[in-house]
């Protein structure tokens, strides 16, 4: 499905208030689903957000949870890899129109 996401966290700490308003959001299609995780060494539940050419527009979230989905808008939960250091990241997601 064609989404809009919102990152919450910056390297595992929240961003505060006043800099999500101005910050970047990553439009892709989402996927969530099992894979064989190296970096985790076992299978886990992913998310990822893919571009229309199949590229990743954002880290893979591990271990990903959907914390809540309502009327078009979800909030996931995971830890992404970031040069080899793992950091929690929230996604706000919200589903585009079709």
């Amino acid at each position: 499905m064609k989404v809009e996401v919102q990152l919450l966290n910056d390297k595992g700490r929240a961003v505060p208030v006043a800099q999500l308003r101005a910050q970047k959001r990553f439009t892709g299609i989402l996927a969530i689903g099992e894979v064989r995780s190296t970096e985790f060494g076992r299978t886990l539940i992913a998310a990822n957000l893919f571009s229309a050419e199949k590229e990743a527009v954002l880290p893979m979230l591990h271990d990903a949870v959907v914390l809540r989905y309502e009327s078009g808008r979800a909030r996931i939960r995971g830890v992404e890899v970031l040069n080899g250091a793992q950091h929690g990241q929230t996604w706000d997601v919200k589903v585009a129109p079709c």
